[in-house]
């Protein structure tokens, strides 16, 4: 059952997502994983987390920031879990965890 002091979320809700669908007459099918819509520079993301939470990633390319954002399946209650500038990310050159490091990529495309 959804909590009554977070009712009011659900239209809030409601007119974000479908502003977010339908800008720009750009929207494509909902689905489980993967795209869920683009609308201009605008692409969003969606997944199913443990049967608890969905997941939504929202991607403004004109920008070039993220935001991720949990929604309880069981209230309704939205989070905002992080957003964040991608532009100096982009700039990261060597942040490999395991090997090839991608210097060493490139050094062996240049020796062959």
């Amino acid at each position: 059952m959804i909590n009554k002091n977070l009712l009011w979320l659900l239209p809030v809700a409601l007119i974000i997502a479908a502003l977010f669908c339908f800008q720009n007459n750009a929207a494509e099918n909902i689905s489980s994983s993967g795209i869920v819509t683009t609308a201009g520079e605008w692409f969003g993301f969606s997944e199913t987390v443990e049967n608890k939470y969905q997941q939504i990633t929202v991607i403004d390319s004109t920008k070039k920031v993220m935001a991720v954002y949990q929604v309880d399946l069981a209230s309704g209650a939205i989070k905002v879990c992080a957003v964040r500038k991608l532009t100096y990310d982009m700039e990261i050159e060597n942040l490999n965890t395991q090997k090839p490091l991608p210097r060493e990529i490139r050094q062996l495309l240049e020796s062959q």
